[in-house]
């Protein structure tokens, strides 16, 4: 599946007037402000291609090419480097990874326990919260890497997650067996990541990351970040709410990440009945609200596009169940079920997915109309699947787009 390059332009749209929050509301015309635009060249980096093969050989993976010196970095050190904290930020045991002969930085390491539904998805942790969790740590990998080549630079940084391939690969005893050399994570259940940044430049950065769970699926994401630095962040994309409602997140209240995930579809037939091995349906998500995006930002909360994955990937597995005539029983998150490693439920399991994001969503602004296809293709190298496109786009009189995802999906029927 093809990798798609970073968006050329990155624009954020706000409303100029104030309005008040409601669950819901009429659809309204926003405003164009500030722009913010890169020239091509400016956004072009050299994606070094590190992974596996279809085979499960290893080609110049890091975890195998590469000895390991972990050294505990402090989550309070990481905010000084990036802007994302709790409780989106959910990594734990972090480490730097240095050369042992040289010193020089070559990645970073960290667990993480999953927290978020099961949904409709196989395994003991869902794809998007998979994407999470190795986007965050890609982002502290290059921001390492950004202060290692500034000469310690100490400066905060927005990384912003605009176009990323994220695919489940084959793991062997030598990569297996890498992973424990940079530490066991000291909870049971709970998945390791390590995180390499491939290049960093005033712009724009890449990194390869690599997160195993504990039922040994191993998740390899390659993305890349838009750089933008703290101090010149709500310049471009002014605040949309009242900004009593910013700030870090209160522990006391609830982790927007733990709960429900609650999606609707609306089927439309036509694609359906001219083609049966095509589905097509719509939904809408409602605006962002400051209490959904905690952690993500704390002085200018914006949807994260990973999580804002979390309900387009249940639309899509609710596409593929309604295609192929099965129900799809929604998963929340408890012991019970995330011990449950046998095939005793219909559920999919998501094989890659290519994201290509335009836009942040911000709290305040608006909400999403959504729009998914599935079709049926029995002659993927991975055997049947669902080739899914949805396209999120806002609700605004403009029909910004905001995110388009590929999605492929395996349908596990239960035993």
């Amino acid at each position: 599946m093809k990798f798609y390059n970073i968006a050329i332009i990155l624009c954020q749209f706000y409303e100029a007037t104030s309005f008040t929050l409601t669950p819901t509301r009429a659809h309204k015309s926003i405003a164009p402000s500030t722009q913010l635009f890169y020239l091509k060249e400016e956004t072009s980096t050299t994606k070094i291609q590190v992974g596996i093969t279809n085979n499960g050989k290893t080609t110049n993976h890091p975890l195998v090419t590469q000895q390991q010196i972990p050294e505990r970095i402090s989550y309070d050190k990481i905010q000084d480097l990036i802007d994302v904290s709790r409780p989106y930020y959910n990594l734990k045991e972090e480490a730097i990874i240095n050369n042992p002969t040289t010193g020089a930085l070559k990645g970073f390491s960290a667990s993480v326990t999953p927290e978020m539904p099961l949904s409709y998805e196989s395994g003991t942790m869902t794809a998007a919260e998979a994407g999470r969790h190795t986007a965050i740590a890609g982002s502290v990998a290059a921001a390492l890497l950004n202060q290692e080549q500034n000469g310690g630079t100490r400066e905060k940084h927005y990384y912003l997650a605009l176009d990323a391939h994220l695919r489940q690969e084959p793991i062997n005893s030598q990569i297996f067996k890498q992973f424990e050399t940079i530490g066991k994570p000291s909870k049971k259940g709970d998945a390791k990541v390590f995180a390499r940044a491939t290049e960093v430049n005033k712009r724009d950065a890449t990194a390869e990351v690599y997160l195993l769970t504990d039922d040994n699926i191993l998740w390899h994401i390659t993305v890349t970040y838009k750089i933008i630095p703290f101090k010149v962040f709500d310049r471009f994309f002014p605040l949309s709410i009242d900004p009593k409602l910013t700030g870090p997140w209160d522990p006391n209240t609830p982790n927007p990440y733990k709960g429900t995930i609650n999606t609707y579809i609306a089927p439309q037939p036509l694609a359906h009945w001219n083609n049966p091995t095509v589905y097509h349906c719509k939904s809408h998500l409602r605006d962002a609200i400051p209490s959904m995006c905690a952690g993500h930002f704390d002085t200018n909360p914006c949807f994260p596009v990973a999580f804002l994955c979390s309900y387009l990937f249940n639309i899509g597995a609710e596409s593929v169940a309604e295609l192929a005539g099965v129900s799809l029983p929604y998963t929340r998150r408890n012991k019970k079920s995330a011990g449950n490693k046998n095939n005793q439920r219909n559920s999919v399991t998501i094989k890659e997915l290519v994201l290509d994001a335009q836009t942040l969503c911000m709290a305040g602004t608006y909400g999403l109309d959504v729009d998914c296809k599935t079709k049926f293709n029995p002659n993927h190298k991975d055997g049947p699947v669902y080739e899914t496109e949805i396209k999120a786009t806002s609700d605004c009189d403009e029909n910004h787009d905001v995110a388009t995802v590929k999605v492929v999906y395996v349908l596990n029927e239960a035993k």
